[in-house]
């Protein structure tokens, strides 16, 4: 058998080696440079790195755990303790507390993900920079067509992307393309500021949620000093992340202004005057966060050996990712687990 899985996320690299593992042949193929999905890390002021995607994760299945030991263990993961408090008014931050041990990739967010694709490199093939805009059932098989007009040929295929791509890529199926259809993701904005000196906020993070009357309501939902995730640099780089509303309201805005109103707001959060950026990147998730997501672990077509995984199909978040994956390749290898206990409401 040879398999196809679109997306280097954590969920597609996950179904990949352990489909590797059992001999299956598999490419891998996805529209970025390089693996990571929303894992990924960007450059910014030069060789610094902002981890504009998932911020921190948290382990709660003993299969994930058992992974997640295994980075420890090699310094890719690391347990993040910050200080963190909750600003529901400007200037006036609470202390607050993560219901669980939150983990962060080391020395960035993507080295988990970048472990996973070292681990099969040189047995399964990596196609970066490949878009595939349709798939199509034959009697000979799966064939999968990019935006270049290329084609190739498959045994089987795993759609590891975000729930509206999987629908879309899935509009020749009926029953898969309704399941894919009924999970929505909202878009998130993401900004990486980069300053000269360190800002006098004396916390490491912070839940925003201020007030409907105050001037920055709903642009900012979170901000963290990167520098107090282990393994940064001491520069002094703060992550923020808007709100779902106001990334939904302003997803087709410049990023350059999204960027600008993203720092305006952190520092009316903090209630400082506001210090002029070194550098500011702003980046839009347009499938960041599944409305509904399944608890089905994957989905999958066992006649036509085509399936969809991804955090979308087992209750979201980085966890949910790698049990999908898990569950993907389970299917596709005959073989049946239960994915259902562990998928419950997770927090963000």
């Amino acid at each position: 058998m040879h398999a196809a899985i679109i997306g280097a996320g954590l969920s597609g690299l996950t179904c990949a080696r352990v489909l590797e593992r059992a001999s299956v042949r598999v490419t891998v193929l996805d529209e970025n440079p390089t693996p990571g999905g929303r894992m990924q890390s960007s450059s910014i002021a030069g060789d610094l790195h902002a981890d504009l995607g998932t911020r921190s994760f948290f382990v709660r299945d003993e299969r994930f755990a058992r992974q997640v030991h295994d980075w420890q263990q090699r310094g890719l993961v690391a347990t993040w303790a910050p200080s963190l408090v909750n600003i529901r008014q400007p200037g006036h931050a609470e202390q607050g507390q993560f219901r669980s041990v939150r983990h962060v990739g080391t020395p960035t967010m993507q080295a988990p993900t970048l472990d996973l694709a070292r681990s099969i490199a040189g047995r399964v093939r990596f196609e970066q920079n490949r878009r595939i805009d349709a798939i199509h059932r034959t009697s000979g098989g799966w064939v999968l067509r990019d935006d270049s007009g290329r084609s190739d040929r498959f045994d089987a295929v795993v759609l590891a992307v975000p729930s509206p791509r999987a629908a879309k890529l899935l509009a020749e199926l009926p029953h898969l393309h309704a399941l894919a259809s009924a999970v929505p993701m909202t878009p998130a904005w993401a900004t990486a500021a980069v300053f000269r000196d360190r800002i006098p906020i004396g916390f490491d993070a912070a839940n925003v949620h201020v007030g409907a009357r105050c001037e920055h309501a709903g642009v900012l939902a979170w901000m963290d000093r990167e520098s107090s995730k282990p393994g940064r640099p001491g520069d002094e780089l703060w992550l923020l992340h808007a709100g779902e509303q106001w990334s939904a309201s302003h997803r087709d805005d410049d990023p350059a202004e999204v960027g600008r109103r993203m720092v305006e707001a952190m520092f009316a959060a903090a209630a400082i005057p506001p210090v002029e950026p070194v550098a500011v990147h702003a980046h839009l998730w347009p499938h960041a966060f599944p409305v509904a997501p399944l608890c089905d672990g994957c989905l999958f077509d066992e006649t036509l050996s085509v399936g969809a995984c991804g955090d979308w199909c087992m209750g979201s978040r980085v966890e949910g990712a790698y049990l999908s994956g898990l569950a993907m390749a389970a299917r596709l290898l005959g073989e049946r687990s239960d994915f259902l206990e562990p998928c419950i409401a997770q927090s963000r």
